[in-house]
C-alpha cells in the first residue's frame, strides 16, 4: 500500500511538473519569447505557487522529483550529440572560437568582482559570485577552492542562466546578431546549460557552439579564478 501511494505522488509530481513547463513554454511563445515570460521563470513561479496554495514542503516534492534530477545527468550528456554533428564547422572556426572564450572567461568574475567591491559586500559573498556563468558543478568545486559558500554559488549560477537565456532573443534582435555560432558561443559563455537548452532551440549549430562555448567557458573560468586566488 505504501509502496502504490509513493508511485502515484512521484506520479503526480512528473506529470504537474511536465504539465506547468509545456504550458509555460507556449505562453513563452504566444507572448513572442518576452523575457519575464521564459519558461524556466514562469514554471518556477507556478510550481512554487502551487506549493505554497497545498501546503507541500519542497523536501517533499524533491523526494519525489528523484526521477527528473536523475534525467539531469543523461541530458546533459545528450547536448554532446550535436555538438559532434557539428565537429566539421567548429574545426573550420576554431581560430576565431579562442578570442571571445577567453575574454568570457576573464570579463565574467572580474565583472563580479568589480560589481559586489562597488557595493561593498561581504568578502565570502563577493566569492561566491565569481564562478556564477560556470555550469554548477565546476561552480561548487571552484568556490569551495576560493573559499566561498557553494550554495549561494549555485544560487548566482541559475540566476545568471536564466537572465541569459531570459534576454538572449532580444538581445540578439537588438544587436543585429544572426549567425547561429555566435549565438551559440555567447549563450555558452554567459548562461551555460541554461543558454544552452534555448540554443537547442535556435538550431543545431547553435547548440552545438554553445556546448562547446560552455565546457571550455568552464575551464579557462576555473584557470583565471585559480589564479587571481594566488595572488
Amino acid at each position: 500500500m505504501q509502496n502504490s501511494t509513493m508511485l502515484l505522488l512521484l506520479a503526480a509530481n512528473l506529470l504537474i511538473t511536465w504539465t506547468v513547463f509545456q504550458l509555460s513554454s507556449k505562453l513563452y511563445h504566444y507572448c513572442k519569447q518576452f523575457p519575464l515570460a521564459h519558461p524556466l521563470i514562469l514554471s518556477g513561479v507556478v510550481l512554487v505557487a502551487l506549493l505554497h496554495t497545498f501546503d507541500i514542503s519542497i523536501e517533499a516534492y524533491q523526494q519525489n522529483s528523484q526521477v527528473i534530477m536523475m534525467m539531469l545527468a543523461p541530458a546533459t550528456v545528450a547536448l554532446g550529440v550535436p555538438l559532434y554533428k557539428n565537429l566539421a564547422v567548429l574545426a573550420k572556426y576554431k581560430s576565431a572560437i579562442f578570442f571571445p572564450l577567453l575574454l568570457g572567461a576573464i570579463i565574467s568574475p572580474c565583472s563580479a568582482l568589480l560589481l559586489l567591491w562597488l557595493f561593498k559586500v561581504d568578502g565570502s559573498l563577493l566569492l561566491s559570485m565569481i564562478s556564477k556563468s560556470i555550469t554548477s558543478p565546476i561552480a561548487i568545486d571552484i568556490t569551495k577552492l576560493v573559499g566561498g559558500i557553494p550554495a549561494i554559488a549555485v544560487i548566482f549560477v541559475i540566476i545568471s542562466g536564466i537572465i541569459g537565456a531570459a534576454l538572449a532573443t532580444p538581445l540578439f534582435s537588438l544587436l543585429a546578431i544572426k549567425h547561429d555560432i555566435s549565438k551559440g558561443l555567447s549563450l555558452g559563455i554567459a548562461s551555460h546549460a541554461i543558454g544552452t537548452s534555448s540554443a537547442v532551440q535556435i538550431s543545431e549549430q547553435c547548440a552545438a557552439f554553445s556546448v562547446l562555448a560552455m565546457c571550455l567557458n568552464g575551464l579557462l573560468t576555473t584557470v583565471v579564478i585559480v589564479l587571481f586566488s594566488m595572488i
